[in-house]
């Protein structure tokens, strides 16, 4: 198994442990937190076991945020491969659903994959990959951070563009609204 964020979310929201070379990750047990908003919750607490350290070090919360945090913590850097696993979702003190923050993302050129669907058998393939394999996944894009399957019309950008399959054109949200505008 490679490790990738999407693993090591995978193993939080399971609770289940996971070990790679001499750390470990398991959560266990819960404890109540002043949120973002001065509101009371409670929070799943997270434990790593870094190799050496006689202390464990503990998190808060099942987060995708934090899984990328432990990728990094354990590796030493970002991933660098394809992220398939998408943003956390707003708080709702913030008044914005999850598909408006992905618009306002993605208008930005923030996100880090755009795809023609994320869900379904083409993104379940495509995402397994990214884990399993995560090089052969980059190595399908090319040099411009476009990847289009020909055959299933699935596609997948990043660089935040979309594939227009009328035009046979790559374009980004924003391109759009400067055209109409000028």
């Amino acid at each position: 198994m490679h490790l990738t964020p999407m693993a090591i979310y995978d193993a939080l929201c399971r609770g289940s442990q996971l070990c790679y070379s001499d750390w470990v990750i398991t959560v266990g047990g819960s404890r109540e937190v002043t949120g973002d908003y001065g509101e009371s919750a409670w929070e799943a607490r997270v434990w790593l076991r870094v190799p050496g350290a006689e202390a464990l070090e503990e998190y808060s919360g099942i987060t995708r945020s934090l899984a990328r945090t432990l990728f990094k913590r354990i590796v030493g850097r970002d991933f660098e491969f394809v992220d398939t696993l998408g943003i956390d979702s707003p708080h709702p003190a913030e008044g914005y659903s999850l598909v408006e923050v992905l618009d306002h993302l993605e208008w930005e050129g923030r996100l880090p994959l755009v795809a023609s669907e994320e869900q379904g058998p083409r993104w379940e393939a495509f995402a397994k990959l990214s884990v399993e394999d995560p090089s052969a996944c980059l190595a399908l894009f090319d040099r411009h951070g476009r990847y289009r399957e020909l055959q299933s019309g699935f596609w997948a950008s990043l660089r935040c563009e979309r594939y227009d399959g009328a035009t046979g054109q790559w374009y980004r949200r924003v391109d759009l609204v400067d055209r109409e505008h000028s």
